[in-house]
C-alpha cells in the first residue's frame, strides 16, 4: 500500500509540474520536458538531477547534436530542464 502512495505522489508532483512549468514551453521542447517528467513519474523525484541531461537527450534525440538541432543552443536546453526539475521540488 505504501509503493501505490508513493508513485501517487510523484505522479502529482509531475502533474503539478505540467501544470505550472510547461504553460510557456511549446512544441519540442515541451515534448522534451514531458519525457523529464515522465521519468519522474518511473523513477521519482530524487532520482532527477542536471546532470542526467545527458542522458534524457541521448535516448530522446541521440545526442546533443540532435537536440540542439530540435530544441536550440545548449544553455536554452539547460535552462529549460533546470526549470522543470525547480517545478518538480518546489515544496
Amino acid at each position: 500500500m505504501v509503493y501505490g502512495t508513493v508513485l501517487q505522489l510523484r505522479s502529482e508532483r509531475a502533474e503539478t509540474a505540467r501544470q505550472n512549468g510547461l504553460s510557456d514551453p511549446e512544441g519540442e521542447i515541451r515534448s522534451f520536458l514531458d519525457t523529464v517528467l515522465s521519468a519522474c513519474e518511473t523513477h521519482g523525484v530524487d532520482e532527477l538531477v542536471l546532470s542526467m541531461i545527458g542522458d534524457f537527450l541521448k535516448a530522446k534525440y541521440g545526442g546533443t547534436d540532435g537536440a540542439k538541432n530540435k530544441l536550440g543552443d545548449s544553455p536554452k536546453i539547460r535552462n529549460v530542464f533546470m526549470d522543470i526539475l525547480a517545478h518538480l521540488h518546489a515544496p
